[in-house]
């Protein structure tokens, strides 16, 4: 498969579940136009003034038993400046909501590193030749 780079006009959620559930790219790569919002990059950027890491909240997200993948991200938000979102696929024949997944990541993470968007998805997220998203 060739890889496809899919320039992101707005980096939203659901505008990026869009992109993976049309498989309009075999892997993404986002270029928003704010500084440290890539998938996986190891730093969100800040969120009211705190640092994130969206691998430590990828990690969380993945030790739900019935989360096959995820990938974290950060998103506009007009207060904190940048808060986290999660796209998450469930594993087959697996039911998950996002209140169940904010209830699971209680205790895991601190509270203004629990992603504000959350949106599931069931095919496969895309990844590059090497495997990363």
């Amino acid at each position: 498969m060739a890889y496809k780079q899919v320039m992101v006009q707005r980096f939203e959620p659901a505008h990026v579940l869009r992109l993976i559930q049309e498989e309009r790219a075999t892997a993404i790569s986002l270029v928003p136009t704010m500084a440290n919002s890539l998938l996986n990059c190891p730093e969100l950027g800040n969120s009211g003034g705190e640092s994130i890491s969206s691998i430590e909240v990828e990690k969380a997200v993945y030790a739900h038993p019935a989360v096959m993948e995820c990938a974290v991200f950060a998103t506009p938000d007009p207060k904190w400046g940048e808060v986290p979102a999660a796209v998450i696929v469930v594993k087959n024949n697996r039911q998950l909501e996002r209140e169940a997944v904010l209830a699971f990541l209680c205790g895991r993470i601190a509270g203004f590193k629990m992603p504000r968007i959350v949106e599931f998805t069931r095919p496969p997220l895309p990844k590059t030749g090497t495997g990363n998203l």
